[in-house]
């Protein structure tokens, strides 16, 4: 989506770090692999695929994941300081 390159553009501008939230993951046919690669395409490269991009797979109306996600953008604040 045009919002979400132009929000990976900003971001690598900062020089931020970027945690992605893959969100509608209780979703039949929910395709996380094809997000990931379609990150890597704009230069997010995954942390289990190699790379330095936190990929972190959620349902907020599931409530799913959600602790990890607030646990790694603890850990990226902790280690931007």
């Amino acid at each position: 989506m045009p919002q979400t390159a132009e929000a990976i553009d900003h971001a690598k501008a900062a020089k931020v770090p970027i945690i992605v939230a893959v969100n509608k993951m209780d979703k039949p046919g929910a395709e996380s692999e094809k997000i990931k690669r379609q990150l890597s395409e704009r230069g997010l490269m995954s942390e289990e695929w190699g790379g330095d991009t936190v990929v972190v797979e959620v349902s907020a109306k599931q409530k799913t994941n959600l602790d990890k996600l607030l646990e790694m953008i603890c850990s990226s604040l902790t280690c931007a300081n």
